[in-house]
């Protein structure tokens, strides 16, 4: 899978999971019952029988897919796959499945080439659809084996971006897919990046990637080879980071020198964008397009006597995400101001965005779920006040919805007025009014 087929992979499956729930024979959850049956099968195929093993060669990758628990569920699950998009019943499934493993474990005892276990029968003769089905089952056993479509699964659901929602039976995008939804190509496999850098663990072997791998693979430099001892993620030539020359050298690709320089430059802003996310899941806010274009921004403006909310919405719709957020934060500390001053407060008593939300929860002016949400969302400004380069507006666009969201959310609650929703009518009712006439105020 090429870098160009696994973004646009990606970005497909984010929009079919996100529309339709994505495809269901992709989540597999082979029952313990089913694979310890299993596991005893094989090892009544394999004792007493020997494996043909060449002087100075490792054992065949299938002794290890046949013996190893981890490997073996994997093997099993791509072939449960295999046969859910056959259509082949439930049912079924267990009597193919120990077919393939015989057919495995006789091409391993007769030391058949790779890739050709189906071949050892001598002698032509006419196969069902069902021994067929069983043969191609035996690859989903072999080295290399992995379909594009559930790598894409496996890669984003490894990364946060989606879950299998055990309720409705399909698959869900979380935030950080809600997000990722959104960003173009080159942004994509930056947050990628930046959430192995975010989420993974510091140490060396691991699955993806370092801080302390990419400081090395940068101080190689572009088109240089790389020590051959280097333990290198998948991802890394997944993602086009390195490629392999004709003589088996690994270097970092030019593209993926630029990417490493911008994870690297850019590391503290998606770490925050990144926990911005995931606490904001935690309380239940999600990230959804908000109803802020220019006509809900204009209402808005005139309820807050703020036109920057106005120029804001310009921003975001000529592209300038990045200068359309660095307008909301101020204008979200400015109507809280204005609250606190007609609670008779002083906001010289009250510096910091936290002690506002805090106060105003406190006596009640704003609802505490909205509060909360208030705290996640400044407590973060900083990431449109660093050092974000040139380059980096994409991945600010998801950012701008939420936080545009959140404003009109704050604006419907304090300064009650029709603001126009996405279907072309007005919304009158404060979303957060319920919430506020409960405490009697």
């Amino acid at each position: 899978m090429d870098r160009l087929a696994l973004v646009a992979g990606l970005k497909r499956t984010l929009d079919t999971i996100a529309r339709l729930g994505g495809d269901p024979d992709l989540h597999v959850e082979i029952p313990y019952n089913l694979l310890h049956e299993l596991r005893s099968h094989v090892f009544q195929l394999c004792q007493n029988h020997n494996v043909p093993l060449q002087s100075g060669r490792r054992l065949p990758f299938e002794f290890d897919t046949l013996t190893e628990p981890q490997y073996f569920a994997r093997a099993l699950r791509f072939a449960v796959v295999q046969l859910r998009q056959t259509g082949v019943p439930e049912e079924n499934h267990p009597e193919m499945l120990r077919g393939a493993l015989d057919l495995v474990a006789k091409g391993l005892f007769s030391g058949a080439p790779r890739f050709h276990l189906s071949s050892h029968d001598a002698e032509d003769r006419l196969l069902t659809f069902q021994e067929l089905l069983t043969q191609k089952l035996t690859y989903c056993f072999q080295a290399g084996y992995y379909p594009d479509s559930i790598a894409q699964y496996d890669l984003l659901e490894e990364h946060g971006l989606i879950a299998w929602g055990t309720v409705p039976k399909a698959w869900e995008l979380t935030s950080l897919g809600r997000y990722a939804q959104g960003l173009a190509p080159f942004s994509l496999l930056l947050f990628l990046l930046g959430a192995q850098l975010s989420l993974g663990r510091e140490r060396r072997g691991g699955r993806y990637l370092t801080r302390k791998l990419m400081g090395r693979l940068l101080k190689a430099g572009a088109g240089q080879s790389i020590d051959r001892g280097e333990h290198l993620p998948r991802h890394l030539t997944l993602f086009g980071i390195v490629d392999r020359s004709d003589d088996g050298e690994y270097f970092v690709s030019q593209f993926g020198y630029q990417l490493l320089t911008a994870a690297h430059e850019r590391e503290a802003q998606i770490r925050d964008l990144i926990q911005l996310l995931l606490e904001s899941e935690i309380h239940g806010f999600t990230l959804r397009e908000p109803a802020f274009g220019a006509g809900e921004a204009a209402v808005a403006a005139n309820a807050t006597n703020n036109q920057s909310l106005a120029e804001a919405a310009k921003l975001a719709k000529a592209g300038k995400h990045l200068e359309a957020l660095r307008l909301l934060y101020p204008s979200i500390e400015a109507l809280l101001n204005s609250l606190i001053e007609e609670e008779g407060l002083s906001i010289k008593q009250l510096p910091g965005l936290h002690k506002k939300f805090e106060e105003l929860i406190r006596i009640g002016r704003l609802p505490p779920r909205l509060g909360y949400w208030g705290e996640i969302v400044t407590s973060r400004n900083k990431i449109v006040h660093g050092n974000i380069r040139d380059g980096a507006d994409d991945l600010c666009a998801p950012l701008y919805h939420f936080v545009a969201q959140f404003l009109l959310d704050l604006i419907q609650e304090t300064r009650p007025v029709p603001v126009a929703n996405n279907a072309g009518g007005n919304r009158t009712t404060p979303p957060l009014q319920s919430d506020r006439a409960s405490r009697g105020r």
